[in-house]
């Protein structure tokens, strides 16, 4: 009996062992990890060659997201908007060859930015059904208050035994094309009804990604505290910068696709852990032989389209890099030389256009459909509408109100001279303003030439969306069609000149 009692101890304490051995191997195995690999602001194919040096492309971009993959398949590829307008490529072939080469990537999810409406809702509609990855949107929706092109306002992944979920918020959509059909709600509310719909006990993570500014950021970390970390737009072409709101990361990669950072989101005894990398894409990086021949095809492409000649330039107009971004606080060579096109083909007394709406500079010498394109990216349209002097008045001062923080609101200008004192509160700083050679009469109407994008009161141009239309949408013709033919008639009497001419006068700086 006593042999047999012994005998049962030993089964029973080895199999108390086993099992704590068991739960001990259990514990000590790999704990649950997701990886998501972010980047943003796609606005060319083919490398970025600038001030900055040689940088970025699908090819690079491609070899950073493969090496990843080899090592962790599950690795979640993330955009985070901006494939659009902004730049010369983007005016020329609005977006579709970045979704072709997403396609390839292949991309696991994208958001919108606010340059994905540059060429209005249409072509942002035809882009999602372009991919064949998914997009959402947390916070657009269509007159009907339904989420843009019916798409979802967030998705939730099990990535690398965790519950990860996604939203898509978008702000500034003032700064792109108003049509009146995409509409931007309150991005703080707009997370909190996405993490509801999604059931947060049931997620290990949420992850917002974000078109917004750094306080727009930390308010929905401040207000939406299930949100985990924010993957949002770039602050800076050449870093990628982090700041946190406690031990919640707001994420931005360089511009023009320049890094991609890498998050990876573990739970440890419970808690959630974030670690970040950032991986440059840059000449140091060889770039994927397929997708190199993708960018050398749209190359090719641009370059046919865009070499044709418009006219020769007498002197360098500086970018808005090397001007320090000139145009949205004072007159500008190249403003004017803008302001002035948009003016002369409508006959207008006034020609105006926004300095955030100028992108590039121009060289001396021959300048090319390519070079105006850069200039004017957006695809714009010029209107003609009727301002009363009272309007004008406002739209000039609303300009110079953001001049301090260069939103891109400031006025370029053509038939007017105005006298600014930048010591007078914002709202209060012009001193005169003169249309031709009178005085301005706030109750007397003026012919205005100016982009849709500030007829449909663009960077809150308010005061200009309510002018009477002339000539708007039907008839109204691009702007690269409106500054390509002013360039052909100044340079047939000779090289053209450009300079700035004292249309705004200014005591101190804003």
């Amino acid at each position: 009996m006593m042999e047999g009692t012994t005998l049962l101890v030993l089964k029973t304490l080895a199999a108390v062992c086993a099992a704590v051995l068991l739960a001990a191997c259990q514990r000590s195995g790999p704990e649950p990890q997701a990886t998501v690999l972010y980047f943003n602001d796609a606005h060319q194919i083919m490398p970025v060659v600038d001030e900055l040096g040689q940088r970025v492309g699908v090819a690079r971009l491609k070899t950073v997201v493969e090496r990843v993959r080899r090592h962790d398949p599950e690795a979640f590829v993330v955009l985070g908007g901006d494939l659009g307008g902004g730049a010369l490529f983007g005016a020329v072939f609005k977006g579709f060859p970045m979704v072709e080469a997403f396609n390839e990537l292949p991309l696991d999810l994208a958001s919108f930015g606010q340059h994905d409406f540059d060429f209005g809702a249409d072509n942002a509609l035809q882009l999602v059904e372009a991919s064949q990855f998914p997009w959402i949107t947390s916070n657009l929706v269509d007159g009907d208050g339904r989420p843009f092109a019916g798409l979802p306002t967030h998705l939730v992944r099990e990535l690398g035994g965790l519950r990860i979920g996604f939203l898509g918020l978008t702000d500034a959509m003032d700064t792109t094309t108003q049509e009146g059909r995409v509409f931007q709600r309150d991005l703080a509310d707009s997370a909190r009804a996405a993490v509801q719909e999604m059931g947060p006990r049931s997620l290990d993570a949420v992850i917002a990604v974000t078109q917004a500014g750094l306080e727009a950021n930390e308010r929905l970390l401040a207000e939406v505290p299930e949100i985990s970390a924010v993957l949002t737009e770039e602050r800076l072409e050449d870093r990628s910068l982090v700041h946190y709101v406690g031990s919640r990361p707001i994420i931005a990669p360089c511009g023009n696709m320049g890094s991609v950072v890498r998050l990876d989101i573990a739970k440890r005894n419970g808690d959630l852990e974030l670690k970040l990398k950032v991986y440059p894409v840059d000449d140091g990086v060889a770039g994927d032989s397929q997708m190199a021949l993708l960018e050398e095809r749209y190359l090719d492409r641009m370059e046919a389209e865009l070499g044709q000649s418009l006219a020769l330039l007498e002197s360098r107009l500086d970018s808005p890099i090397q001007s320090g971004h000139a145009n949205r606080w004072r007159e500008t060579a190249l403003g004017n030389l803008v302001a002035d096109a948009f003016r002369s083909h409508h006959g207008a007394d006034v020609g105006i256009i926004n300095g955030g709406g100028i992108r590039a500079g121009l060289e001396s010498g021959r300048i090319s459909m390519k070079d105006a394109l850069a200039v004017l990216p957006f695809g714009n349209s010029i209107y003609l509408v009727e301002a009363s002097g009272m309007r004008l008045r406002q739209a000039i001062e609303h300009g110079l109100a953001s001049a301090q923080r260069k939103s891109g609101a400031f006025l370029q200008i053509s038939g007017m001279h105005l006298e600014v004192d930048w010591d007078r509160p914002p709202g209060d700083r012009l001193v005169r303003v003169r249309v031709g050679e009178a005085e301005l009469e706030h109750d007397r109407l003026y012919t205005l030439a100016l982009p849709s994008y500030l007829a449909q009161g663009g960077d809150g141009h308010e005061a200009l969306a309510r002018c009477p239309v002339r000539i708007g949408p039907q008839q109204a013709p691009r702007d690269i069609e409106v500054f390509a033919a002013h360039l052909r008639r100044l340079g047939a009497k000779g090289p053209v000149q450009a300079r700035a001419q004292g249309r705004i006068l200014a005591r101190g700086r804003p």
